[in-house]
């Protein structure tokens, strides 16, 4: 490569005319850290020389080290047409477009080569996430027609869950939709945001489907603004992500065995737990109130041992497809939009 640029560069005459050079793929065979050298050495021999360099590539690796300014991305639009969205036309604002320079590590910046994308605020849901999205297809398939049914995987169906580490939705949706309502470009991507209602903490609030508690987090008011464009959408629960969950259908009876095999103590809390997991949470006879209860402590306690390892071990039982585990609404709804229903 280096022998390439020296001939761009040493040839007489060359000064007045355009200086192309077009590299596909260069991440083929070299591995991680020396991608990112190989592009390093292509960035400054462009600015000493003043060639233009375009670079293709599939590599998340590469794609989290160029500058946003200088990425364009290609992807099939709704109607199977080839676009190309520079990220500079996407209205990102200076803060967004720091943030985002900093967070695109290797991880999320695979939301630059998915088919479709969900964020989530944390480690826990992007555990447990893609076990619960494999029963939402399953049961989409079972009653969809031929032509609408979809694979049986976010992986299958071209999907990444992008973990924000937080409620940073505003930065990164506005690749995805123009949340500043000044006609910026956006990617041409169903793009999917699932973030906690969080109702204030010091009244100890235990919302249920009949009686909700208004939720104090600030990214609940980019839900209206999301859904006026074509392809992006923010879903929000009755509090947390855990707590939903466990206010889900009998959830309660695999969610507090998890949580006991965790535990390291023999003293109340225990004992508590033991007499919740005495109780057949799914049979009629439950009801949100009493459920309310008992999600309310096991979060408590959920906080305290680490969501991280609770998630883990309750996608490892999620796995097994004879284990009987409800998903709330707001999460069906996130699935199959990123997936490409409505």
């Amino acid at each position: 490569m280096a022998t390439v640029l020296a001939e761009l560069t040493s040839e007489e005459g060359q000064q007045d005319n355009l200086r192309i050079l077009l590299i596909e793929e260069p991440e083929a065979h070299l591995h991680p850290q020396l991608q990112i050298r190989f592009l390093r050495f292509l960035e400054e021999k462009a600015k000493e020389t003043g060639i233009q360099v375009i670079v293709t590539t599939h590599s998340p690796v590469l794609a989290s080290s160029v500058s946003l300014d200088t990425t364009v991305h290609l992807a099939l639009d709704s109607s199977r047409k080839v676009k190309a969205t520079a990220l500079a036309d996407c209205g990102l604002s200076k803060e967004s477009k720091d943030f985002i320079s900093r967070w695109l590590d290797v991880t999320k910046s695979t939301l630059l080569f998915a088919k479709g994308v969900i964020m989530v605020e944390g480690i826990a849901e992007a555990l447990v996430f893609p076990e619960l999205a494999k029963r939402v297809l399953i049961n989409h398939n079972n009653i969809a027609k031929p032509e609408d049914k979809l694979p049986v995987t976010l992986s299958e169906c071209g999907v990444s869950v992008i973990n924000l580490n937080g409620i940073y939705f505003k930065h990164f949706m506005q690749l995805f939709c123009d949340l500043t309502d000044k006609n910026s470009d956006s990617l041409p991507l169903r793009c999917a945001g699932l973030t906690d209602n969080d109702p204030d903490s010091e009244k100890l609030e235990k919302p249920t489907k009949d009686n909700p508690a208004e939720g104090k987090n600030h990214a609940l008011s980019l839900i209206d603004k999301a859904k006026k464009s074509p392809n992006c959408r923010l879903y929000t629960n009755l509090k947390t992500f855990e707590y939903d969950l466990a206010m889900e259908g009998g959830n309660l009876n695999v969610m507090i065995p998890v949580f006991l095999k965790i535990l390291d103590t023999d003293g109340d809390i225990r004992k508590t737990f033991n007499k919740y997991n005495q109780i057949g949470w799914s049979a009629s006879s439950t009801t949100d109130d009493d459920k309310k209860e008992v999600a309310f402590d096991l979060l408590k306690r959920i906080d305290k041992i680490g969501k991280g390892e609770f998630a883990q071990r309750l996608a490892m039982k999620l796995s097994c497809p004879s284990e009987q585990f409800a998903v709330p609404d707001y999460i069906k709804k996130a699935v199959l939009w990123a997936c490409g229903r409505n």
